[in-house]
């Protein structure tokens, strides 16, 4: 979850009546993107009519990784802090509770342009120190654990002196109610295909990885368009169960979203994907990149393609390519 969220649901329908109006799918400034956790939920056999039981706990947590996606049209070192919490208000740390600071500092040279690339990431240890967070998160929790209790990953991302900027992801840690109730996994994709149109129309892999790691990325006429589809692999969607009050059980199968971001142009849909309509259809996956206008595009320049996928029970995945513009003849 990235705290923009919001604002950038009220610039979509501001965009929709203003031609003007900046689009949230390019992306102008330093801005999170997304942050996964791998795993993103640990199922744990206790008892939630007892006290949890440290020790008990402490042997089945698992180490989680955790990697964070920024996107930045300007090359510049940045300072990152990952912040493991109880989640408070507005996405943020509680204050009054306990908290890890898995990592913190400046990380240079610039994420986008250097090779290798430096890492946003860093992992959470199955230790005491997590332990306290979890049993903090379980007090301030009115149902004590019921449904799952979720560790808050805080992002605080700065550049060039600027005002901060933040964004949260949740961790779900939950008990094994209903016995079958399994852990979630990550999401993926097959691949991407791209679609080209133009003076020649044409469809293809879209090749992944930064514009600086790309040899030959996808190249394509200013005023071209990219409609760009996930390709995704049978049985993604999982189906899952949830414990209710009265004791029964309930059965879902996740949904799965696309979120579309770009360096230099814009996408048709910043959101592809989710649930299913009135009549049971899945909605569409695809996107369609269009860049700078041609009269702007005086001579090649990359645009960064990033598109973060979600499942609805916290799990995220990104993928990374890069689309060449070149002058309109």
């Amino acid at each position: 979850m990235v705290t923009r969220a919001a604002l950038c649901c009220s610039a979509l329908a501001l965009a929709a009546c203003d031609p003007g109006f900046e689009n949230p799918t390019e992306v102008i400034d330093l801005r999170p993107l997304a942050i996964s956790a791998e795993p993103p939920e640990q199922v744990l056999d206790v008892d939630l009519t007892m006290p949890p039981n440290a020790n008990d706990l402490l042997r089945q947590l698992r180490p989680v990784e955790i990697c964070a996606l920024a996107g930045d049209p300007l090359v510049r070192s940045l300072t990152s802090t990952l912040t493991v919490c109880v989640e408070g208000r507005d996405a943020r740390c509680d204050a009054s509770r306990p908290r890890i600071v898995l990592a913190s500092g400046v990380v240079t040279p610039d994420p986008e342009t250097a090779i290798p690339r430096p890492q946003l990431c860093a992992r959470l240890e199955p230790d005491a120190n997590l332990l306290a967070v979890l049993l903090g998160a379980i007090d301030a929790d009115p149902l004590s654990g019921f449904s799952g209790i979720d560790l808050l990953i805080e992002w605080t991302l700065a550049a060039d002196g600027a005002p901060a900027v933040y964004a949260g992801k949740r961790v779900r840690f939950a008990a094994r109610v209903p016995e079958r109730r399994t852990a979630n996994q990550n999401p993926t994709v097959l691949e991407f295909t791209a679609s080209v149109s133009g003076a020649e129309a044409r469809m293809q892999p879209l090749p992944l990885g930064r514009c600086v790691d790309q040899l030959e990325p996808l190249t394509i006429t200013a005023g071209d368009r990219v409609t760009i589809t996930p390709v995704e692999p049978e049985g993604l969607r999982e189906t899952y169960v949830v414990p209710t009050f009265d004791g029964g059980v309930r059965e879902f199968t996740e949904t799965i979203e696309y979120q579309w971001y770009t360096s230099a142009g814009t996408f048709s849909t910043a959101v592809s994907g989710g649930r299913r309509d009135a009549f049971g259809n899945l909605p569409g996956l695809a996107s369609a990149f269009r860049s700078h206008a041609a009269k702007d595009v005086l001579a090649a320049e990359d645009a960064a393609i990033w598109i973060v996928q979600r499942d609805e029970r916290l799990g995220v995945a990104w993928f990374e390519s890069c689309v060449r513009v070149l002058p309109a003849p």
